[in-house]
């Protein structure tokens, strides 16, 4: 069993790119360790399409603190209304699956039956076909059919 939980498609993908290395959340949770990050199903904002309702990433959760200036930077997110009620959820060691799945998200923290040593992992730079790719050539690339604009 592993920790998951649900992340916006467009600041996922900031993280499978290596530009975000911290998730702002309203609350703090004691886990560290772990966290599988699944894309939200929500429809997502213009550009190219990313995946909807697929666990797509494994992060290490390494701390949780109140958010400052500095976390902020490393969020990745420009214009945050009420900085001060957010949380800096501060990821390490980012690894996608090389066989993403379907999930059904939920709020919160949330269990997933999911054994990461068995599972298929890739590690940055991601690459194909002997290539470097965007993250999101990846996915397009493996099939993943379920994708929205």
């Amino acid at each position: 069993s592993s920790a998951a939980s649900d992340v916006y498609k467009r600041q996922l993908y900031h993280i499978a790119a290596g530009l975000k290395t911290v998730e702002l959340r309203t609350w703090e949770t004691p886990y560290r360790g772990p966290i599988l990050l699944c894309s939200s199903a929500s429809a997502c904002g213009v550009g190219r399409a990313l995946p909807c309702g697929y666990a797509l990433l494994i992060a290490d959760l390494v701390d949780v603190k109140k958010l400052t200036p500095e976390l902020l930077e490393a969020a990745y997110i420009e214009g945050l209304q009420d900085p001060e009620k957010y949380f800096a959820w501060q990821l390490d060691n980012i690894r996608m699956l090389a066989d993403p799945f379907k999930i059904k998200g939920k709020l919160r923290l949330f269990d997933v039956d999911f054994d990461e040593q068995a599972a298929e992992l890739i590690f940055p730079p991601f690459t194909y076909d002997n290539g470097e790719c965007t993250v999101i050539d990846f996915w397009e690339y493996i099939g993943i059919t379920n994708l929205c604009r």
